[in-house]
């Protein structure tokens, strides 16, 4: 079940918001009940029901992922020699990692190039394996660090499984959450923000990404009978927006959720396609996930402590993890070395003089471009699909009588999605522009407004919903 799908918004919601509430006013009216963590208690089990609705399976594992995780904590407290502890805990968790979304590829693999006959095929990766596995590491090493204690059972669970964020992320550390998690603060302010939060993000994904993405898989689906390089430029530049919204949109629903329940989680983006380089890109786009990297992965390997080639090389490795981390499959570490190799140069080049005078508009292009021809990785299954549609982009492969050409784009609702999308994804980040809700919350009047046209925004996104097919979150793979 999705946060998209009519069952979450009009029943599974409303049920968990009114139950949370509930018992929020029933232990603000009752001193005994406080100390008891009836919210706390009636979130996780809502939050493992939400899990569950996709699956049984998923929470037969997710209560594994939970048992391993506190019992490793409660070692690493024990313990007077926690290092080996802690070794053995990441092999456990990064093994569980391994066998459910990589052994597949590495089976297959080996039955191409050694000829082997392994079957993999009945090994079913839980939704939100890499989210959650990556939470369980946050928790061990910030506890291995005397940055958080260790918590209860429940802190531990409640932290795994908090459903806003249990499927595809924001990744928030565990020091982040320990502060939050025994004192929410549910407020008004902050319930207001986050249905508004919730709206546009529904807005992002149903109305926008969805509108490009069916105008993706009608390309992607017409590939073999021939496009024109015309309708494979249009198809990049969809992808490009397409991932976004869809992503950041998600992102914008989880927060919104988190928000309604008195937690603040951070925002996972800020407008990355203004970005003038990679560097940049990365400080503003899947802002949890890069933070996980530099926390848990750069840092230990020394960062930019020692030399300079190894701080390029670490620098690397840390793409490569990236892309390794995305999905099993060539494409997603060639888009993960894309980007590696783009930081590194960027990195060499930092300091030139040349460099530094090039336009910012130029440098702009220039990254949008790199992004935008990256993002195409993720919409093909095989090397060679990728390799034919760049023959077609780059005008080396154009078939001869195209069964798709630039005329099916010609779509008013394509046109209107991708004007919007522009907005969104440029215009709204002037400073001015972005302080705009701050201020119309001054006057009620504005507020008002700005609420009802919010309002009618989400009702759009609902009448898309129902109206099409649902669509899930390009990340719920990951």
């Amino acid at each position: 079940m999705g946060f998209t799908e009519s069952a979450f918004i009009f029943v599974l919601f409303p049920l968990g918001l009114g139950g949370y509430y509930l018992l929020h006013l029933l232990q603000r009216r009752f001193a005994v009940l406080r100390d008891l963590r009836l919210r706390d208690v009636f979130l996780c089990l809502f939050s493992l029901l939400f899990y569950s609705f996709f699956n049984l399976y998923y929470l037969t594992w997710i209560l594994i992922m939970i048992g391993v995780t506190y019992a490793a904590g409660i070692l690493l407290k024990k313990c007077t020699s926690k290092k080996p502890a802690l070794i053995v805990s990441l092999v456990i968790l990064i093994g569980i990692l391994f066998y459910f979304k990589y052994s597949v590829f590495v089976l297959r693999g080996a039955n191409t190039w050694f000829g082997t006959n392994f079957s993999a095929e009945d090994i079913i990766p839980p939704l939100g394996i890499s989210f959650i596995t990556f939470s369980s590491i946050s928790y061990l090493m910030d506890v291995y660090r005397g940055d958080a204690p260790a918590g209860s059972p429940l802190d531990v669970a409640f932290y795994l499984t908090f459903f806003p964020k249990v499927i595809s992320g924001p990744i928030v550390l565990w020091k982040d959450f320990a502060d939050k998690l025994r004192r929410p603060r549910p407020s008004t302010d902050l319930f207001i923000t986050g249905i508004n939060r919730i709206a546009i993000g529904f807005f992002k994904k149903v109305v926008l990404a969805d509108t490009l993405g069916a105008f993706v898989s009608e390309t992607t689906a017409n590939l073999n009978l021939g496009i024109d390089v015309g309708s494979a430029w249009v198809m990049v530049l969809l992808c490009y927006f397409q991932i976004y919204l869809d992503f950041a949109g998600y992102s914008d629903i989880a927060v919104g959720l988190a928000a309604v329940f008195g937690y603040e989680i951070d925002n996972n983006f800020s407008f990355p396609y203004t970005a003038t380089s990679i560097t940049e890109f990365w400080k503003r786009w899947h802002i949890s996930l890069g933070r996980w990297f530099k926390e848990y992965l750069y840092i230990p390997l020394g960062g930019n402590r020692r030399s300079k080639a190894r701080t390029l090389l670490n620098l690397l490795i840390v793409f490569l993890i990236t892309g390794i981390w995305h999905g099993a499959g060539l494409l997603y570490i060639l888009w993960g070395l894309l980007h590696g190799f783009c930081r590194v140069i960027e990195a060499l080049l930092r300091d030139n003089k040349i460099y530094r005078r090039v336009p910012a508009f130029f440098r702009w292009l220039v990254t949008n471009f790199i992004v935008m021809i990256g993002w195409t990785a993720f919409f093909f299954t095989s090397f060679d699909g990728l390799k034919q549609f760049f023959g077609i982009l780059f005008g080396t492969a154009v078939p001869d009588h195209p069964g798709l050409t630039i005329e099916y784009y010609c779509n008013l609702k394509l046109i209107l999605a991708v004007v919007c999308a522009l907005l969104g994804s440029y215009l709204f980040s002037i400073k001015r522009l972005r302080a705009l809700p701050d201020r119309l919350r001054r006057n009620k009047v504005t507020f008002a407004l700005s609420e009802l046209v919010i309002l009618a925004a989400f009702v759009l996104s609902l009448i898309f919903m129902i109206n099409s097919a649902y669509t899930p979150f390009l990340y719920f793979g990951y």
